[in-house]
């Protein structure tokens, strides 16, 4: 059965646990599926095949896994390719083709605080992550990006003028594949509150 019903209204309910490995001790959290839902790319303290990965710090940060659906469920994890346990990598997203994966990262390099990432699959392979850049991101946090069927990136950000708090912001690519500005969704999409994990 599938692991949430969609009664007519469009809301999720009755979830549940996802069969398989995907769930052991530590805590995991947004994941995003292929069309076909076979494979799913997720978030999980950074623990794989038994052991915990903590930084020189001691802290143990996040990381993007996979796992594909098989007759016991979801399983036969792998690591992403960029997973590092001194910075946490989260939150992924995969693009309506499955051909590119966008995610959250504090890794060096960025605007400040979190910054959203993009690889493309460039022949079976993820290409090295490329920052969204500054019409994207900020000097504080830009979190859950989330691919829409038309394209539209929409993420969530502390740091582009909002309403109060964390806001949700679409953006559309222009035809040189560039993001060129973030909109607010404004009321009543936003709040003064805390508004996030947008998706539609």
């Amino acid at each position: 059965p599938p692991p949430a019903e969609v009664p007519p209204r469009g809301d999720l309910a009755t979830p549940r646990s996802l069969e398989g490995t995907v769930n052991p001790k530590y805590h995991e959290g947004p994941a995003t599926a292929s069309s076909s839902g076979d494979v799913i790319w997720f978030t999980r303290n950074n623990y794989f095949k038994g052991r915990t990965h903590k930084s020189q710090n001691g802290v143990n940060r996040l990381a993007i896994y996979k796992a594909r659906l098989g007759a016991n469920g979801y399983g036969s994890q792998e690591q992403f390719l960029f997973n590092n346990s001194e910075v946490s990598i989260a939150q992924p997203a995969l693009s309506p083709d499955g051909r590119k994966l966008y995610f959250v990262s504090d890794m060096p390099g960025g605007f400040g605080g979190t910054d959203l990432y993009m690889c493309e699959d460039v022949g079976g392979q993820w290409s090295e992550p490329v920052n969204l850049g500054p019409a994207i991101n900020t000097a504080r946090n830009e979190s859950f990006p989330f691919i829409a069927a038309d394209g539209s990136l929409y993420f969530c950000s502390n740091g582009h003028p909002g309403l109060g708090g964390i806001d949700i912001y679409k953006a559309s690519r222009g035809s040189d594949g560039a993001y060129a500005s973030a909109l607010n969704l404004g009321a009543p999409v936003n709040s003064s509150k805390d508004d996030f994990a947008f998706i539609i």
